[in-house]
């Protein structure tokens, strides 16, 4: 998922001393959040979108202002809502479930009905604000039996059930469809 190159002002600066220029032109509030930066032989090209406070900065005012493409940022949605909202009428959006457990890098999720229907939407959505996921379980029968386990539906990923979770300073190894895991609340210690 890449972005397309638009025309925008940049401010050039010299390569190894961009980072340095960034933060400057950042706190100057000249930056144009929107474009990422890009570099250009020894030169990086940082988006401006309010020129006239580079004047008021010692360390700006000289710099070398120049019409460049730079390529838009790609802003990961923050919740499963606001990825939802992208891709549905928000009629039916709200009426997806957008709960899930997380444990390691496994998601599950107990769908319902309406859920189940966009399945494959849920799924890019969980997966665009939780790129880390590399599995997505669907919770296909209620906690049964001496061990309190469910079934589990694979909705996304190839990969084995096994995961890694860490909480409190532990680290548990554990397979997501063979044992029942919930977390514990965090308690201070006295």
């Amino acid at each position: 998922m890449r972005s397309e190159p638009r025309t925008t002002l940049a401010a050039k600066v010299p390569l190894e001393e961009g980072e340095r220029y960034r933060k400057f032109i950042r706190e100057a509030g000249a930056a144009n959040p929107t474009f990422a930066p890009s570099v250009e032989g020894k030169y990086l090209l940082i988006a401006v979108s309010a020129p006239q406070k580079l004047q008021d900065s010692p360390e700006l005012k000289s710099l070398e202002l120049v019409r460049r493409e730079l390529r838009t940022r790609i802003r990961r949605p923050r919740s499963i809502r606001e990825a939802l909202s992208r891709e549905l009428e928000p009629n039916i959006a709200s009426k997806i479930r957008r709960s899930f457990d997380v444990v390691g890098d496994i998601a599950i999720v107990s769908p319902d009905e309406v859920t189940s229907l966009h399945k494959q939407l849920l799924v890019k959505s969980i997966l665009a604000v939780h790129p880390n996921i590399r599995l997505i379980l669907a919770k296909v029968s209620p906690i049964a039996g001496r061990e309190r386990v469910a079934s589990y539906e694979r909705w996304y990923g190839a990969d084995p059930t096994e995961t890694t979770y860490k909480e409190h300073g532990y680290v548990y190894n554990l397979d997501a469809t063979n044992v029942f895991f919930t977390r514990a609340p965090c308690r201070p210690q006295p």
